[in-house]
């Protein structure tokens, strides 16, 4: 009896480990090709849409203008303030800290100090079915 118990109990242990293995490969897959990363239904998106995401530990701005969408870094690259509460016009956010706009579509600063700054990071946006969302 307890012959039989032990290789139930080995048999189990066996299936365990096979299937921590297929995890690991799928998740190792997962992070070769990319995962996408859901932030909005397409049926919530409206021009003056806002919303913010932390995506690999940095603030993101997901926001529709025009009946275009885009997500940039939520900072702007002179001092660092959030760009959420920025003013869209144009095609463009403007910092409400010192006031410099950064082109939605090339995310470069516009104005005299635009040689001088970095541009506003940007992610390219991808769908998937009903949702817009990010490969990371």
């Amino acid at each position: 009896m307890a012959k039989e118990s032990l290789m139930a109990c080995s048999q189990r242990y066996i299936w365990l480990y096979r299937l921590l293995l297929v995890s690991i490969e799928v998740l190792r897959r997962r992070l070769e090709l990319g995962m996408f990363v859901p932030l909005a239904k397409l049926v919530d998106l409206y021009d003056g849409f806002r919303q913010t995401h932390m995506l690999a530990g940095k603030s993101y701005l997901l926001l529709q203008t025009d009946g275009k969408v885009f997500l940039i870094e939520n900072r702007c690259p002179h001092m660092d303030a959030p760009l959420a509460t920025g003013h869209i016009q144009g095609g463009a956010i403007r910092c409400k800290a010192h006031g410099i706009a950064f082109d939605l579509t090339s995310g470069k600063a516009q104005g005299p100090l635009a040689g001088t700054l970095d541009c506003v990071e940007r992610l390219e946006l991808t769908y998937d079915g009903d949702k817009i969302g990010v490969e990371l």
